[in-house]
């Protein structure tokens, strides 16, 4: 662009600010983008993790209706000892 004096163009330089919450608030945008990305990507694998965690703090119930058995016979005697003792 040439002005009226000819000499030639001129570099503009527009300056402008920005606010620490305008910073923030992209920041917190990019990364919910990107965490709502990274779970469609690994959904299956966030989602087994979830399940193993919560079926681990109710141990004893799950295991107790997937384990069966049946007795065959019933000689001698039965001594019960509980799980973190060691006497009988």
């Amino acid at each position: 662009m040439e002005n009226r004096a000819g000499r030639g163009r001129r570099l503009a330089i527009y300056w402008f600010t920005v606010s620490y919450k305008r910073v923030f608030g992209w920041v917190l945008i990019i990364l919910l983008i990107g965490g709502l990305g990274g779970f469609a990507f690994f959904r299956d694998y966030v989602i087994q993790q979830y399940q193993r965690i919560f079926e681990q703090e109710s141990g004893p119930k799950a295991s107790i209706l997937v384990r069966s058995g049946r007795f065959v016979s019933i000689t001698g005697s039965v001594k019960v000892k509980k799980s973190n003792s060691v006497q009988w």
